[in-house]
């Protein structure tokens, strides 16, 4: 069996050889060169720093390069700090002057439009019953220039005769402010282009001849808008279009709130439910919703 590694001793033997002979061929050639052992030194640090770096970033040269772009960058940015911080403030001070002219400019539109605005409230507030009603729109400038500009926007308003203009928020009547608030947003949506109007209870207060009014004119503003809204008024549920009943049950101990649309059976129910006292369905009170629906599909 030893004999089989006769051969390949020999060849280990030669390949020492070999490698001895290029060891010392290698040595006299190096020998001609003088190596700074303190370069050396630093370069063989220097790839330590390089592997570490690589190492860092998933030995992702292209991930380090960026890296460096980046940091690079942000020391030049350092490096320059005054310069930085003149571009800064001189940015700042252009941008404040930019607000100013801005709202200067939505100041100047208000006072302008705000004679306009006024009429067009009043005409719409008329529609909703109120005969003599005045509304004006107080403009002054506070000091400092906020979201909605440097001006302080305040409505006042007068519901009846002899009484003195007052600021839209003491309005104590809730179906009074309904009212407006239903004046304001037809005007607006008129002016902007609003597509979608939504009313949480709009009829707050009111009931009879006022809430025809109110659902005669949320007919009008729905000719041109889409008006989702929530009622508890008979009068104002059978002006719309498209009926849905919200309703909360309580199920594994937990309320759920569902929410359904109507078809014609239910819509007359519903606004059934709403004319009756009881909440029960008579003949007489589903023959008076059926009226009331009726009345209101020819107004549309």
């Amino acid at each position: 069996i030893y004999k089989s590694f006769v051969g390949v001793y020999s060849s280990l033997v030669d390949a020492d050889s070999i490698i001895s002979d290029s060891i010392k061929e290698l040595d006299k050639k190096i020998g001609f060169y003088d190596v700074d052992e303190k370069e050396l030194k630093n370069m063989e640090d220097r790839l330590d720093q390089i592997r570490s770096i690589l190492s860092k970033y998933n030995n992702s040269l292209e991930i380090a390069k960026n890296e460096l772009k980046n940091k690079s960058e942000r020391l030049e940015v350092l490096n320059n700090y005054d310069i930085e911080k003149e571009k800064v403030t001189q940015e700042q001070k252009r941008c404040e002057s930019d607000l100013h002219k801005a709202a200067s400019k939505l100041s100047e539109i208000r006072n302008k439009y705000k004679s306009n605005f006024e009429a067009k409230i009043i005409e719409e507030l008329k529609d909703l019953g109120f005969i003599d009603i005045k509304f004006k729109i107080e403009i002054s400038q506070k000091t400092e220039v906020g979201r909605d500009g440097i001006d302080d926007v305040v409505f006042y308003v007068s519901l009846n005769t002899g009484e003195k203009l007052k600021p839209l928020s003491e309005i104590a009547s809730g179906g009074e402010l309904s009212r407006i608030m239903l004046s304001i947003k037809t005007v607006l949506s008129n002016s902007y282009g609003t597509e979608t109007l939504v009313f949480d209870e709009i009829d707050a207060g009111i009931s009879g001849i006022t809430a025809s009014k109110v659902a005669t004119k949320l007919n009008k503003i729905a000719r041109n808008h889409q008006v989702i809204l929530i009622t508890h008024l008979p009068q104002i549920a059978a002006m719309a279009d498209s009926h849905y009943v919200i309703e909360k049950k309580v199920s594994d101990g937990r309320t759920i709130t569902s929410i359904n649309e109507l078809d014609s059976d239910g819509m007359i129910n519903e606004i059934g439910r709403l004319i009756s006292s009881s909440g029960e369905l008579t003949e007489s009170v589903i023959a008076n919703a059926r009226e009331l629906k009726e009345n209101a599909m020819k107004e549309k």
